[in-house]
């Protein structure tokens, strides 16, 4: 947990705030309730898990191979693949 912790840190240059809200699709993620729903629905995330949404979150379309190659840490093992 602490060296995903320590990822997740590392891998913005810039914190955006914590009280962000996120929209991709009908998913809205606010961060500053910490709150996740879909099409209206509350999702039950761990700390983790919400974490990971919101790093895909801030960054759509983008391919984790195209991070790693600019240096950029990501929060993810590098044995992991997403398909998204």
């Amino acid at each position: 947990m602490a060296r995903l912790r320590g990822l997740l840190r590392r891998s913005s240059h810039t914190t955006p705030p914590a009280d962000e809200t996120l929209e991709v699709g009908d998913m809205v993620l606010d961060g500053a309730s910490r709150e996740v729903t879909r099409a209206g629905e509350p999702i039950n995330l761990t700390v983790t898990e919400f974490e990971l949404l919101r790093y895909l979150m801030r960054n759509p379309r983008r391919a984790l191979s195209s991070l790693r190659s600019t240096g950029r840490q990501t929060p993810f093992p590098s044995r992991c693949l997403f398909i998204c």
